[in-house]
């Protein structure tokens, strides 16, 4: 198991429509993407319909949209099922990155208000790289992710993945100690490495201090205040008696 944030793939919803053309410029482009996508460990779903794609919404989480359209300018001027669907994306996830692929010619047409206010970039699947598309879908993806998350969480998270580690459990070494017994190697693939690896106490620097109220910790606590609407929140560990002393101390 890989002990960084590549445990949680990112993954992205490629809804190419069944009506494409096989085999067309549009399509082996759309294609050429996945591969590119993929090559850089990005998890691919995708779906030949709207009614597929609303499904994979409703039902999982993702990271970006990209929608594949080969419509003229009258269908897409006219036509309301992309809209409804980045609507039902918005409404269950907002922030989602959202790419829109289309021939040169179609581009300059899209004259949809409303699905281009839903739109984040266009593309044209004749003039620019899979190589390139995906390197900014990638960007938007880790841009949306890092938001996402709350800031202990994206902290602990940053400072697993640079492997910065003191053993500050060290009966446990990260979780490799439990590996040296057949009872204990299940118990660390039950749980997984990275629930060990951020086993971590309060004297971790780099995530600020819990008695101090500084760092990530401070970050989290003014971030759970305003969620609840409260004028301060303190993270507190080891029940009550640590709860009280992170507040006197």
């Amino acid at each position: 198991m890989n002990n960084n944030n590549s445990t949680n793939k990112m993954r992205a919803l490629v809804i190419e429509h069944q009506n494409i053309t096989p085999n067309s410029f549009a399509d082996r482009a759309t294609k050429s993407l996945i591969a590119e996508l993929e090559s850089r460990t990005i998890e691919i779903v995708t779906a030949t319909s709207y009614e597929d794609a609303r499904a994979v919404i409703m039902a999982s989480q993702i990271d970006s949209l990209v929608l594949a359209l080969e419509k003229t300018e009258e269908q897409i001027v006219n036509s309301h099922e992309e809209v409804d669907l980045l609507a039902a994306l918005q409404a269950r996830q907002p922030e989602v990155p959202v790419f829109l692929l289309a021939e040169r010619a179609r581009t300059s047409i899209l004259n949809n208000r409303q699905l281009m206010e839903r739109v984040d970039e266009c593309y044209s699947v004749l003039e620019d790289t899979a190589d390139f598309v995906a390197g900014r879908i990638v960007a938007a993806m880790r841009r949306y992710r890092s938001q996402v998350l709350p800031p202990f969480m994206k902290a602990m998270m940053h400072y697993n993945d640079i492997h910065e580690y003191s053993w500050s459990a060290p009966g446990h070494q990260g979780g490799i100690g439990f590996t040296k017994t057949p009872a204990g190697n299940q118990f660390f693939e039950f749980f997984g490495e990275n629930l060990f690896r951020t086993d971590m106490g309060i004297e971790r620097a780099a995530l600020g201090s819990l008695l101090d109220h500084s760092g990530a910790f401070k970050d989290s606590e003014v971030e759970a205040a305003k969620v609840f609407g409260a004028h301060q929140s303190y993270s507190g560990i080891v029940g009550t008696s640590g709860s009280n002393r992170t507040i006197m101390q």
